[in-house]
């Protein structure tokens, strides 16, 4: 089945205008962000292959025989990369909205190494880490079927959505539905695959349950990183997807009473390849960054010990051999960090540089067609609500 690709005239041309209304957002916002995030690194070192990696990637094509059902995505991509550079972007812009994660991961942060600046003078920043978002979903409760999610960032661009959430399409028992949580790393080790292929894209063109999304990922893998997802599907099939790296994958699937869970930042099993995997990533960043593995004297080791406990909550919970209630999913998912799951200005270190809140938590009672939503109200007042908003849908 050939896919229906939108046009990449157009793809390029709503690229293109939104990089130059939201310049700030879009361009400079990821670039401070990485620096807030690695105050050690020199800013020029640290892009200084950015644009080289990003036209190395696009040359990089997925082997046919390997991945036949690449070909029209490639070409795809290839066009609105040259769409692009015809509504006068340049190689920098292109660059930073293609994704630096990838070019920083593999390349960007071992560069900087060669250049570390000092980070221990009075004034000096810490390091910016955010905890990434819950999902559950329980096929049963007392309420039927329910599939919920903490939304957790700082406030800085948060603005409250008065229009309500759009979980779901007017099916709701669509027949996939995915639902992720970030889960990056600073380093990774480069695969054979950089090459900027739209899986997400291609799942829900060539998928339609949980086995065959399970086959495609696991085909895919290695042109995809940095989240944790739940899927479930019509038949109440449900698995939780742990994807931190490119040359992992861990799929969890549910216990007798069917549900599954993710968390962000998190690995459920520290004795799973993936895990090991991380943590020797993690371990790599503090040595070129110059750090010890101290959560008293390091942010970035409190906020990772802070995310394997909202994990351990949440699995916990979610592991339960009783019924669960939506009340009781509620609660949890309501009541702030470190006794429930929500943060509310939660501080893991008392050097940390970005502050944490749960910004909506959303509760889809899918039986029932309908949405409670609580949302924290816009920058500076960001104040919690004592009840949920109700749309049906």
């Amino acid at each position: 089945m050939t896919p229906n690709l939108p046009d990449p005239r157009a793809v390029a041309q709503g690229i293109a205008e939104n990089v130059h209304q939201n310049y700030a957002v879009v361009i400079d916002g990821p670039l401070d962000r990485t620096m807030a995030d690695a105050p050690w690194a020199d800013r020029d070192t640290l892009f200084s292959g950015l644009t080289t990696y990003q036209q190395e990637r696009l040359t990089k094509i997925p082997p046919s025989d390997q991945y036949p059902e690449a070909k029209p995505w490639v070409e795809h991509v290839l066009a609105v990369d040259r769409e692009l550079r015809a509504t006068g972007l340049g190689d920098w812009e292109i660059a930073v909205i293609s994704g630096i994660n990838d070019y920083l991961q593999f390349r960007g942060y071992r560069l900087a190494a060669h250049n570390r600046q000092p980070t221990t003078a009075p004034g000096t920043p810490a390091p910016g880490q955010t905890e990434k978002c819950r999902v559950t979903y329980l096929p049963e409760t007392d309420q039927g079927a329910v599939h919920a999610k903490n939304l957790d960032d700082p406030a800085t661009f948060w603005r409250k959505d008065r229009t309500g959430p759009t979980t779901w399409s007017d099916d709701p028992w669509q027949h996939l539905m995915f639902d992720g949580v970030g889960s990056g790393l600073h380093l990774d080790d480069e695969p054979e695959e950089i090459f900027p292929l739209p899986v997400w894209a291609m799942i829900q063109h060539f998928c339609d349950d949980v086995p065959s999304a399970v086959e495609f990922m696991t085909r895919y893998g290695r042109f995809m990183n940095g989240f944790n997802t739940v899927a479930h599907d019509r038949q109440r099939r449900a698995v939780a997807i742990e994807k931190c790296s490119r040359g992992h994958i861990e799929f969890f699937y549910p216990t007798a009473h069917g549900r599954a869970h993710v968390s962000g930042m998190a690995c459920r099993d520290p004795r799973s390849p993936q895990a090991r995997h991380q943590r020797a990533m993690r371990e790599e960043y503090l040595r070129i960054s110059g750090r010890p593995w101290d959560a008293v004297a390091d942010p970035d080791v409190a906020f990772w010990d802070a995310c394997d406990t909202a994990e351990r909550m949440l699995g916990d919970f979610m592991g339960t051999p009783q019924d669960i209630t939506v009340d009781a999913l509620a609660h949890l998912l309501t009541t702030p960090f470190p006794e429930g799951l929500c943060k509310n200005g939660y501080r893991f270190h008392p050097r940390q540089a970005y502050i944490e809140y749960t910004l909506r938590t959303s509760i889809s009672l899918i039986d029932k067609r309908r949405i409670l939503c609580w949302q924290r109200e816009d920058p500076p007042m960001l104040t919690w609500p004592s009840a949920p908003e109700i749309y049906q849908f």
